[in-house]
């Protein structure tokens, strides 16, 4: 058994985390804050008799291309919240919880190209209509002609799971 205090937000310990076996759970955090119960994962995998815990919000960004991706945070209105994040190909990057929630995504193949035109989110990537890719446009400024960039999307996540709905707990 484990204890994980988070010294960020004065969050309560968590005491009593088993990690006997594979898994992912999800543990809420208190006190909300803005209103939000965040939620910590607390994720096991065993792998060559080595077990691996891991602690990390519920948004998981996976870039599954051959090439590295940048990719920022933002809010509604498109103002960048993060530093530029880059992902090598298919290198897993954990959301920090508090960006996880009410926060957007933008991706991009490089500085040559304008972020994607469509802003993701957790909650809009789960609704049956939602984009299915998203595009990048290249900067008017390149000197060689880039033709739009376009990323295939793919959520991984437990549908059957009642958290889903109410809070990011998907890949």
């Amino acid at each position: 058994m484990f204890g994980v205090q988070i010294e960020a937000f004065n969050w309560e310990s968590i005491l009593h985390v088993p990690v006997d076996t594979e898994s992912e759970r999800a543990y809420r955090l208190r006190p909300a804050v803005k209103e939000i119960d965040h939620r910590l994962i607390v994720d096991i995998h065993l792998e060559s008799h080595i077990k691996t815990v891991t602690f990390r919000s519920g948004l998981v960004l996976q870039n599954n291309s051959s090439q590295e991706m940048q990719m920022v945070m933002v809010n509604k209105k498109r103002r960048i919240l993060s530093e530029v994040m880059h992902l090598k190909p298919y290198e897993i990057f954990n959301v920090p919880i508090e960006l996880s929630y009410d926060r957007w995504v933008v991706i991009r193949p490089n500085d040559q190209y304008h972020w994607s035109t469509q802003m993701l989110m957790w909650s809009d990537v789960m609704l049956p209509k939602a984009p299915k890719s998203v595009q990048c446009l290249p900067l008017e400024s390149t000197e060689q002609q880039l033709m739009p960039y376009e990323y295939q999307i793919n959520v991984e996540c437990d549908k059957k799971n009642p958290l889903v709905k109410q809070y990011p707990f998907l890949k």
